[in-house]
């Protein structure tokens, strides 16, 4: 592990990773170990492409966060799909990480929309919908600026851990890493610091066909397109 090159694309806190999404938390419930929107654009260097991300809180909606990409997290906050539409439109966002863990509000069809609906945006569905997997893998084959990671989930069905295991959920994990028309679009996430960066690496590694585009070129081809370095 210690070896191993990475860039984590859902992470609140810099722990091995060479680069990824540095993400945001807000409000008074905050974890320890995470960072607000001031922290994580401090921490912030693009040199080695770690990028800062912002989160949308609903309580600040009036004054904005300016910026070519954004954190929304609908369970937590409470937005519609309508109220992440109104701010992608206003602030021309370049690329959306959204929280997918199973909003009970939002269906499937709701991020699928969004992403519809804003071409030009590139939008990270974090968690890759957690039971909703298949939704959010057949989303990847089929829209292209959709991108996944399965951070957390692919510890709660058991893939990345010896306990709990979804062989269903595990087994369309690895196809999306195996399916020409996905593979190029899926990253590594681990949610950091609510789970272990170590074992998911490991499992990249020893489960991924091409491991090093897990880990590293797809989020920098992300990157690329969205043009933030």
């Amino acid at each position: 592990m210690s070896t191993t090159r990475f860039h984590d694309a859902h992470a609140h806190d810099v722990r091995h990773q060479q680069g990824g999404f540095l993400i945001a938390l807000e409000g008074a419930s905050r974890p320890d170990g995470t960072l607000d929107n001031e922290g994580v654009l401090a921490r912030e260097d693009r040199s080695r492409l770690l990028i800062g991300v912002p989160y949308a809180s609903a309580g600040k909606a009036d004054s904005g966060l300016p910026g070519p990409v954004i954190k929304y997290h609908a369970r937590r906050e409470g937005y519609s799909p309508e109220w992440v539409a109104n701010d992608l439109s206003r602030f021309q966002r370049r690329v959306a990480l959204v929280d997918t863990l199973n909003s009970l509000d939002w269906p499937s069809s709701a991020y699928s929309s969004l992403a519809r609906s804003f071409p030009a945006t590139q939008f990270l569905f974090c968690h890759a919908g957690g039971y909703d997997l298949l939704d959010f893998v057949k989303m990847c084959r089929f829209i292209g600026n959709v991108w996944l990671d399965f951070s957390a989930t692919q510890h709660i069905v058991g893939w990345a851990q010896s306990s709990g295991k979804l062989t269903f959920a595990e087994q369309l994990i690895e196809h999306s890493f195996e399916e020409p028309r996905i593979r190029e679009r899926v990253m590594f996430g681990s949610d950091t610091p609510w789970f272990d960066q170590n074992d998911a690496v490991k499992r990249v590694v020893e489960r991924a066909p091409d491991p090093a585009a897990i880990l590293m070129g797809n989020f920098e081809r992300l990157v690329a397109r969205a043009d933030l370095v």
